[in-house]
């Protein structure tokens, strides 16, 4: 398999995208700790080449092939406040969230296709979220299930505390952009062909052969941060970080 790369344009597109973005943190002299809100970014854990990074979860042991960030598949992305009670339902294209399909305490439809609000992930600094992902869209029924059921989201769904997390180090399943640039193997991995050794089987030079649908391309910091509100709030910074689902 081709491994599928940037070209110079869509590089020097990206990257100027990246440079013309403002972030409200930059914005402003306070801690983005001290803002009221949180927008985040779906990645995901999932198995790489070489750039290793231990998941914030046990129960991945004895694995044949490294696991580490990863852009998020295309789907569907299930997000419950448990302040509000409230399930968001975001659908997932190339990587960033394209739509809000849902936004109550109940869901009363098995097909939500239409969009009914903002897709950004923005929630309040001291909330607690259930986050899961599926590559099919969750039944009315399902929903009801981890709406209603404690037990079902805890098997079911990470919990992503917010307001534990730390402008500089991340969190539980969250990373700050300085760890998204240095972690995610889209943004970070060096190409087989820098890495080769002079015994290194044929087919183990080119990257991610061994994926059944070939999901990895070469991506850019500018991309992700693209979908991020650029505007500052009147009162108070967000802190934006990246979700790992």
């Amino acid at each position: 398999m081709t491994r599928k790369t940037l070209s110079p344009v869509d590089k020097a597109f990206w990257e100027s995208r990246a440079r013309s973005h403002v972030d409200a943190r930059n914005s402003l002299s306070t801690c983005p700790l001290m803002g009221d809100k949180v927008q985040l970014l779906p990645l995901r854990y999932g198995r790489v080449e070489r750039l290793h990074n231990l998941p914030d979860t046990s129960g991945y042991k004895d694995l044949k092939r490294p696991l580490g960030l990863r852009l998020v598949r295309d789907g569907y992305l299930y997000v419950i406040d448990e302040s509000s009670g409230y399930l968001h339902e975001y659908r997932l294209e190339n990587g960033v969230p394209t739509k809000l399909l849902w936004q109550d305490r109940e869901v009363a439809q098995d097909v939500r296709q239409t969009a009914v609000g903002e897709q950004t992930l923005i929630f309040p600094r001291d909330s607690t979220l259930h986050v899961a992902y599926a590559e099919l869209q969750w039944t009315a029924a399902k929903c009801a299930h981890v709406l209603g059921s404690a037990a079902d989201r805890f098997y079911f769904m990470q919990t992503v505390e917010l307001a534990q997390a730390d402008c500089q180090q991340g969190g539980v399943h969250l990373r700050v952009e300085q760890q998204v640039r240095e972690q995610l193997a889209e943004l970070a991995e060096l190409p087989a062909q820098q890495c080769t050794t002079p015994d290194m089987p044929e087919g183990e030079r080119q990257d991610y052969v061994w994926e059944h649908q070939p999901l990895f391309r070469e991506a850019h910091i500018g991309e992700l941060k693209s979908v991020l509100r650029t505007e500052p709030p009147v009162s108070a910074a967000r802190r934006q970080h990246r979700l790992v689902t």
